[in-house]
């Protein structure tokens, strides 16, 4: 399951080295055309829904298994939980 996270998490770095070097080229355009600067929008649009995916896979990949749950170990109990 790591294995398919790594490999999306690399796929999605990828895709934002794509996009900066898009952003690069686009923002030498002295005049850009209606079409360029769309494009440069919608870019930036899926920047954001990256970095967001990139944080969530992170996230996941960064959780302590249950089995290495430390808290469990010390306590000896679950947690109790907060209504």
């Amino acid at each position: 399951m790591n294995d398919e996270r790594s490999q999306t998490l690399t796929l999605l770095v990828a895709e934002l080295n794509a996009i900066e070097q898009w952003d690069a080229e686009y923002r030498l355009i002295a005049l850009p055309d209606v079409d360029d600067v769309i494009a440069y929008v919608n870019r930036r649009a899926r920047h954001g829904k990256i970095i967001g995916k990139i944080a969530t896979l992170m996230k996941d990949l960064l959780r302590p298994q249950p089995e290495l749950d430390t808290y469990r170990e010390v306590r000896g109990r679950p947690r109790k939980r907060r209504s």
